[in-house]
């Protein structure tokens, strides 16, 4: 940079990129001078016009076509000639309707002097064009001398790491050291084998738009609310607020497009920078690698709107694009004055070819580390692995097995602790629970970990899911148009129905007018007249972390002193108040639980409605509506309040309408279920004991492999998903059978 000391005024041309790196460079000569540094795109935009950001979506709007391939399209305005063809008319087109609207800015020509080029590797004729006469930054060329060849990208990256070290061991601090030409098959070495020599790389880009965050934002923005100004959520703004007109209805798919351009930053160890158009200090240390033929030099393909046939004289064909391409690359190599190259023979099954500007290639062999006992451990195993399978014993085995002492073929079920302050930051420092998660984290905490927190089961609908959703809704709309509301349903929320399911769907169909009847009689009866259907209710639970607990309730009966929660069911509806003690079958008292913290009014009764019943034992004595009402009946308890139960149902003493109601002379008959006050006030208060407990084990990040054994049965691991990667050998913990509700007080 010493250039800058002799002249009065320079313009650098430099990509955006490098600016940063210039800036502080000028700033370290510590002298006052006019320097002026633009990009090859901002000195474009300067010399024709400049297209407002708000064109690419109009563009996509008005002519249908996706929006990255807009942004593509305007690009190629700037290269519009005479040539008549079809994709040159477009273009012809798409300018004239920007000019009409306004889209496009013509600025006051800068004056350039004294240019330099800097950063840029090779110009092409269009860039030359743009600029006029200028110097390139004189800098030392370095030749290519020594590449390193690895078998597979494994051995490769460690090779790379290995390197990283010794450069550590000379003193070379890791602000020095650069990753270049880093493509996505590295992702996963790179963090994998990092991890193994304590270096955090992450490579891989994750949108904003893929975050809860960003959808809460979204809805906040969509509905004129205040929001986080996060890091991501400035830059969306700032978008947004670069756009000088927009309609408001586009604004959802203006979010989401911009969202999926923001990309969460990663806290990398090592600097991961582009090869090309670069700019590096001669005291840095940079890594190349991926240095194979097709991606070092990139070798393009004729795939522009603009093709080879009737591309205009200013712009390359596909040949001199390459060509460029591989000046550019040899250019940005002989720039570095530290560089190791290195390429892998095999990936992913995949045999890959060196590049042909390599020279000096030198074959590596990677047997073990020098610097990461973690590695070398890895390689351990693998090596008793050849030993135990094929009796195939090397040097290098008998070398580590007396280096190292490890649990080979053993395996430790024990939960090891997470970082708090990591699991916090993956959660966002809140969480919503439900009946369901909490019954997941009774039966095994861990469970509860890998599906609730980590998400490793992915949701998928299902025919008995699908025909679920649809009851649901039908009883919470009661349509007396039952037919054209299926219809209308499916329509709305298609599924790919088989031959056999369009069967059953048909059959099934039918019962929903016999539920809805039989609902509509009841309700016709009950002196419980308000009715609440889907509602939601959330309690908040104070601790460390935002814990809310959440429930959706299919319906209530409502009056202005009690209520009587009703939940369907498309399966089994059996009740075991008996095993709440320990955590488990909470749905009906966490209900409970969330509607009194929500409703200033007394529960008399909590049930199940099982929706679907698709099995009957044959009885002469009924017929099949006769056992179809009968599966409809309510299975739930209430309180033994003799008034109160007839207010719910008139029909108490040999109820229609709830399983086992019965009255005799003297009194409820036996198998009645009805619970005194007392023992209900204590369940909802068991309900929030036991979540309560939940969410202070998930504030300490306590997720230990817990399995539950009760009535002889393991009820954790039967039916578990997640077996493969928990593994466990730990004996199950026996729950208590209890055999009354006596631990809820009062008379049993």
């Amino acid at each position: 940079m010493d250039f800058i000391k002799d002249l009065d005024e320079v313009t650098i041309l430099a990509p955006n990129k490098i600016k940063y790196k210039l800036l502080k460079e000028i700033d370290e000569l510590n002298i006052l001078k006019k320097v002026k540094i633009i990009s090859l795109d901002e000195l474009k935009e300067n010399r024709f016009f400049e297209i407002k950001k708000s064109a690419k979506f109009y563009i996509s709007k008005k002519y249908n076509i996706k929006y990255d391939i807009a942004k593509k399209i305007l690009n190629d305005i700037y290269y519009i000639d005479d040539k008549k063809n079809e994709n040159m008319e477009f273009l012809r087109k798409i300018k004239k309707d920007l000019i009409q609207n306004n889209l496009l800015i013509e600025h006051e020509k800068i004056n350039l002097k004294n240019v330099y080029v800097i950063g840029y590797d090779k110009l092409t004729k269009f860039e030359e064009s743009l600029i006029g006469e200028y110097k390139e930054l004189d800098l030392k060329k370095y030749e290519i001398t020594t590449s390193y060849e690895l078998d597979t990208i494994e051995d490769e990256v460690t090779f790379v790491f290995e390197k990283i070290y010794e450069l550590l061991e000379q003193e070379i601090p890791l602000n020095k050291i650069v990753l270049t030409n880093v493509k996505e098959e590295y992702a996963y070495p790179l963090m994998n084998i990092g991890k193994k020599y304590n270096l955090n790389i992450n490579i891989k880009k994750n949108p904003y738009y893929a975050t809860l965050d960003y959808k809460n934002t979204k809805e906040k923005l969509l509905n004129n609310e205040e929001i986080t100004l996060t890091k991501e959520n400035i830059e969306l703004i700032n978008k947004i607020n670069d756009l000088d007109d927009y309609d408001k209805e586009d604004l959802s798919f203006i979010l989401d497009t911009y969202a999926k351009e923001i990309m969460l930053t990663n806290e990398n160890d090592i600097r991961i920078e582009d090869l090309t158009d670069n700019y590096f200090k001669s005291d840095e240390y940079v890594f190349v690698l991926n240095a194979n033929k097709g991606t070092l030099p990139y070798v393009h393909k004729d795939e522009d709107y603009l093709y080879d046939q009737i591309k205009p004289d200013i712009l390359e064909n596909t040949i001199l694009k390459n060509k460029i391409e591989e000046e550019k690359t040899i250019n940005a190599l002989q720039k570095i004055k530290n560089k190791i190259i290195t390429y892998k023979k095999e990936a992913n099954g995949n045999i890959y070819l060196p590049s042909p500007i390599l020279k000096n290639i030198k074959h590596e062999e990677i047997s073990y580390s020098k610097y990461s006992n973690k590695f070398n451990k890895t390689k351990l195993i693998e090596l008793l692995d050849r030993k135990k399978l094929y009796n195939e014993i090397t040097p290098l085995t008998t070398k580590l097995e007396a280096s190292y002492n490890i649990p080979y073929k053993k395996y430790d079920s024990k939960f090891k602790n997470i970082n708090i302050d990591k699991f916090y930051k993956v959660i966002d420092n809140k969480i919503i629970l439900s009946y369901s998660s909490l019954n997941e984290f009774y039966e095994c905490s861990f469970k509860f970990y890998i599906n609730r927190i980590l998400k490793l089961s992915p949701y998928k609908d299902t025919f008995t899911t699908y025909i679920g959703s649809m009851f649901h809704s039908a009883l919470e709309k009661m349509p007396n148009d039952i037919d054209n509301y299926i219809e209308k349903y499916i329509e709305d929320n298609p599924y790919p129905f088989s031959k056999k399911e369009l069967f059953f769907k048909d059959k099934l169909v039918k019962d929903i007018e016999i539920i809805i009847n039989h609902i509509k009689e009841f309700e016709n009866k009950t002196n419980l007249k308000q009715k609440k259907t889907e509602q939601k209710y959330f309690y908040k639970i104070e601790g460390k972390l935002n814990i809310t607990l959440m429930g959706i309730i299919d319906k209530l009966y409502m009056n202005e002193k009690t209520f009587v929660l009703v939940d369907y069911k498309t399966g089994d509806t059996k009740i075991h108040l008996n095993d709440t003690i320990h955590g488990l079958s909470m749905q009906l008292p966490i209900y409970a639980l969330l509607v009194s913290k929500n409703e200033d009014k007394k529960l008399i009764g909590f049930f199940l409605q099982n929706i679907l019943e698709t099995k009957f034992n044959h009885d002469d004595k009924q017929t099949v509506l006769q056992q179809k009402e009968e599966s409809l009946k309510l299975n739930g308890y209430m309180l033994d309040d003799e008034n109160l139960v007839k207010e719910f149902d008139p029909t108490y003493q040999d109820s229609k309408y709830i399983k086992g109601m019965k009255m005799t002379k003297n009194g409820f008959y036996h198998y009645t279920k009805i619970l005194n006050e007392e023992k209900e006030n204590n369940l909802i208060l068991l309900a929030e004991q036991k979540v309560k407990e939940m969410a202070e084990k998930i504030e300490n990040a306590d997720f230990k492999i817990n399995p539950k054994k009760l009535r002889g049965e393991n009820i954790s691991c039967k039916y578990c998903m997640f077996k493969d990667i928990c593994f466990n050998e730990l004996e199950e913990i026996t729950l208590k059978d209890e055999k009354d509700l006596s631990f809820l007080g009062g008379e049993v």
